[in-house]
């Protein structure tokens, strides 16, 4: 019984390999005809501006949720207090011919337990043209109303 269960077993388990290793063979062909790859239309925007566009305080997580618009392209560095944050969203902001001409920038605070001013901190670098950062920073205030 013990030995009809491992052949058995195995059996399965072969099974499921040669599904596995053929699984790619299901894929559905590119039929539409365009090209994948990006279409460059020429040299990114410098920066022009940036702003906090909204914030505000989400209390089922504790945290601040903020947007920045970033008016022109460039890589960006955030903190927030010590914290290096990272978009967790970011929404293009088209032009009428549909070129990305800025971002909306989606963060979020790491969870907050005291009560206090947290610094955020946001660099943008225009790396076309002006060779220019761009700084933003703003004080988030947290009172013990706040927490819960």
């Amino acid at each position: 019984m013990k030995n009809g269960m491992k052949r058995i077993l195995s059996g399965l388990l072969i099974m499921v390999m040669v599904l596995g290793m053929s699984v790619t063979s299901f894929a559905a062909e590119d039929t539409d005809g365009r090209d994948s790859q990006p279409v460059l239309r020429g040299p990114a925007k410098p920066i022009t501006n940036i702003s906090l566009a909204d914030w505000g305080w989400n209390e089922s997580e504790r945290c601040f949720d903020f947007v920045i618009r970033e008016d022109g392209i460039g890589p960006d560095t955030m903190k927030f207090g010590s914290t290096q944050l990272m978009a967790y969203d970011r929404v293009g902001i088209r032009a009428a011919d549909g070129s990305v001409i800025g971002w909306y920038l989606y963060y979020k605070s790491p969870r907050i337990y005291n009560a206090g001013t947290y610094k955020m901190v946001a660099s943008f670098y225009s790396s076309n043209g002006t060779q220019k950062v761009w700084t933003l920073k703003k004080d988030f205030v947290v009172t013990e109303d706040m927490l819960p």
